[in-house]
């Protein structure tokens, strides 16, 4: 089984689909060993050459301990603590050396390059290690070791290159077959190179090492497996791993070489590295934002245009957030959350997403499950596309032919009702000469409604401006733009006392918003005083926000009428949708709802005493929480 060391390049992330469908397609297809196993050793993947070597099948070795399936029972619990330790962090020799035991029963002994796949915090996630078998190279050591008489028989039926190298001058005085098959050339072209033909062997930037293994080795000097490139007879570059010791050869010091030939395991893992580059090359660069979240939301990965788009500096400040968090409203996630566990896959789903800075943007959001060898869900990865003025623009184009049937039910039903009302009154007054007391009345009745008729076409000018007006949202003290609008409500109405009890003070609760936030306050008030019918008006207002909450919340309370449960959602909606027509003479809170929808906010209507509307109102609204200053 691999053995990971430390100094091997640790992936932090795990590939997208593409990249894995041609990682499968390599892995299988080079000589190299390759198999990953999870931190409880679990084998995750086991390629054809391991299947060829240890005559197992995929299907019979995925899921199965590693340590219990292939290694020999009396290496098994000095291999699980090694295993063990590594998991935790701790380092393990280069290139481990493991045996494993085939479904026959034969031992091989394998060699080992790691690399490790780890989440943001740098715990392992999975083992993924690149090996060859050097059972031969190992039992060849041994006899050599062993047996300096079987030595001539030995080299030339070996499974590895075998060459001995001459100090001086440099050249190879001996090779083994295996060495010509490796190399391209027959041993006599071999042993017949001049030292600088034999130096080409070797490409030129390992030429070098090449040199100082041998001055190394002849000096007494610790031999060590090391990597080379060689240049063959047809001019192809291939890899050797080589094992250098000292030895004689005609009573003079010379360098005894084995090697085996790694270029596919070589070939598989720089292809492993360039397919890693490509992939976050592309991640990076592409104009959509990606991003890798764990089931739970919390976000893994993000490439740099999801960070721009959310409105972060660094990909490190956006990892410590979970997706939940910029949903404007909680039931956006909710649904989409349902939908991806039905169906694993979701395609342009569409919400209102809260920008670092406070804006609030409409996204489009591409999502897909990815599941681990053992069916759980493990991650969702995604696109994210910013998709506000196009949704801007629909909306806009949706609801115009709504606006000019509203604005035109809204003049023909309305103004025209104002308008019998103060002929009547006027005709009143015509007929009778002396204008008794009740007539003047009357008077008084026409004035009130011609004032109600002022209010509406003031209110449908606001209308229309907040409409056509582009969104410049910015953070705001709530304090001034409230204050304003309750000084405006107290000033149109002049005949009535408004007490007003508030907690809202400068600088206490910052918002975001524009200059319609003045608008907001002045009709939710407005409309309080209005259907208040005492002179002694009594009004309440409370503001809050928790530090983990998006929005600062405001309850306007009244002691008025109240509102009937049947008319608690028509009071705001004002504004038509389908063939329904206009009702009632105002449009102050359909203003006040159309403010807070291009704030990202929300308002609703309860009882001020729940359970009896008599006894007042009680307006909830909702606006997004700005940046304290």
């Amino acid at each position: 089984m691999p053995s990971p060391t430390r100094d091997s390049e640790s992936f932090s992330k795990k590939p997208v689909e593409n990249d894995q469908e041609r990682f499968k397609r390599l892995v299988n297809t080079t000589g190299a060993l390759v198999v990953a196993v999870d931190p409880q050793a679990r084998i995750t993947l086991f390629n054809r050459r391991c299947q060829e070597v240890t005559g197992y099948t995929e299907e019979e070795v995925l899921g199965k301990n590693i340590v219990e399936l292939l290694i020999p029972e009396n290496e098994r619990e000095d291999l699980m603590i090694r295993f063990q330790n590594l998991v935790l962090g701790e380092s393990t020799p280069d290139s481990p050396q493991v045996h494993w035991m085939t479904k026959s029963g034969e031992k091989r002994l394998m060699r080992w390059n790691n690399t490790f796949i780890t989440d943001k915090d740098g715990n392992v996630e999975e083992i993924f290690g690149i090996g060859i078998e050097i059972t031969a190279e190992k039992e060849m050591e041994s006899a050599l070791e062993k047996a300096e008489a079987k030595y001539d028989n030995l080299i030339e039926k070996s499974l590895e290159g075998l060459v001995i190298i001459s100090s001086n001058p440099p050249g190879i005085v001996f090779s083994n077959p295996v060495a010509s098959e490796i190399s391209g050339y027959s041993s006599s072209e071999l042993t017949a190179l001049s030292p600088n033909e034999f130096f080409a062997l070797l490409h030129l930037e390992d030429q070098g090492k090449l040199i100082d293994r041998i001055e190394r080795v002849l000096k007494g000097g610790k031999p060590v497996p090391r990597e080379f490139r060689i240049v063959r007879k047809d001019g192809s570059l291939g890899w050797i791993r080589a094992f250098g010791s000292r030895t004689d050869f005609e009573g003079r010091p010379a360098l005894q070489l084995t090697f085996i030939d790694i270029t596919d395991w070589k070939e598989a893992q720089i292809a492993l590295e360039e397919s890693e580059a490509q992939f976050r090359s592309l991640f990076d660069s592409v104009p959509v934002g990606i991003f890798r979240t764990t089931p739970d939301g919390q976000i893994h990965d993000a490439n740099p245009s999801l960070v721009e788009m959310l409105g972060y500096k660094a990909k490190e400040e956006l990892l410590e957030h979970k997706a939940s968090e910029f949903y404007v409203h909680a039931e956006a996630r909710k649904r989409w959350e349902e939908l991806i566990k039905q169906e694993e896959v979701v395609r342009a789903f569409e919400a209102q997403f809260q920008r670092r800075d406070g804006e609030v943007i409409w996204i489009e959001l591409n999502a897909r499950a990815i599941r681990d060898t053992n069916g759980e869900v493990y991650c969702y990865e995604g696109t994210l596309e910013d998709i506000t003025d196009r949704k801007e623009a629909e909306i806009k184009l949706m609801s115009a032919h709504q606006r000019s049937e509203f604005l035109v039910d809204l003049m023909a039903h309305d103004l025209n009702n104002i308008n019998q009302g103060i002929m009547l009154t006027l005709e009143l007054i015509e007929s009778d000469e002396e204008l008794p007391k009740h007539l003047r009345e009357g008077l008084q009745a026409s004035l009130d409604q011609v004032e109600r008729s002022a209010e509406l076409i003031s209110n449908v000018k606001r209308f229309q401006s907040l409409e056509s007006e582009p969104r410049r949202l910015s953070t705001r003290d709530l304090s001034p733009p409230f204050h304003a609008a309750v000084r405006a409500v107290e000033r149109a109405f002049p005949t009535k006392q408004v007490f007003l009890s508030t907690n809202i003070q400068d600088q206490k609760y910052w918002v975001y918003g524009d200059g319609f936030l003045t608008e907001l306050f002045f009709n939710i008030l407005h409309n309080a005083v209005k259907m208040d019918r005492t002179p002694l008006v009594k009004i309440e207002v409370q503001a809050k926000e928790n530090s983990d909450e998006r929005f600062v919340k405001i309850e306007v309370q009244d002691q008025g009428p109240g509102v009937p449960d049947s008319e608690k959602k028509r009071i705001f909606n004002r504004y038509p949708n389908g063939m329904e027509g206009v009702r009632g003479s105002g449009i102050g809170l359909t203003l006040v709802q159309r403010i807070l929808q291009r704030y990202g906010g929300q308002i609703w209507v309860e009882d001020r005493i729940h359970g009896d509307h008599s006894q007042g109102a009680n307006f909830v609204v909702l606006i997004p929480r700005g940046e304290r200053r």
